[in-house]
């Protein structure tokens, strides 16, 4: 339940930042023309680093890793409230950034959720992967 609290919560903000930077970019940076590149700045910087955070999900433990990403992410957004308003290069690095930290999302909870499985297992001593209908098995037709 808590990995899937932690991927809800990512998930929502992570929407809700992609949703907002149009927003932002229009009417706090009057860079309205400037939208679809740094969308796709931050898309393909997301994508690039998909792989540096699987080589990291390899040699550190999954959680302190997920939250330094995330911890990444959030520092690059709060940075955009000490951008002026008017224009400005500042909004490339920042995307940058945040784009490192946010593709933390994408590998840390899907590598956890093994993790969780034989936690589960050790606790309670049943193999409950892929349970369906609360590990009562299918409905009878």
């Amino acid at each position: 339940m808590q990995l899937i609290a932690a991927y809800l919560v990512a998930n929502i903000a992570f929407a809700l930042m992609q949703t907002l930077l149009a927003y932002f970019l229009t009417y706090q940076l009057d860079m309205e023309d400037q939208v679809p590149l740094v969308m796709g700045l931050l898309l393909v910087t997301i994508g690039l680093f998909l792989f540096p955070w699987k080589i990291v999900s390899e040699h550190w433990n999954k959680g302190p890793a997920y939250a330094l990403g995330l911890g990444i992410a959030g520092l690059a957004v709060a940075s955009t409230f000490l951008l002026p308003h008017g224009p400005t290069l500042w909004i490339y690095p920042i995307v940058v950034v945040a784009g490192i930290g946010l593709s933390a999302q994408w590998i840390f909870p899907w590598a956890m959720v093994p993790d969780v499985v034989e936690y589960d297992q050790l606790q309670t001593g049943e193999h409950r992967g892929g349970c369906t209908m609360a590990c009562g098995g299918l409905p009878s037709s």
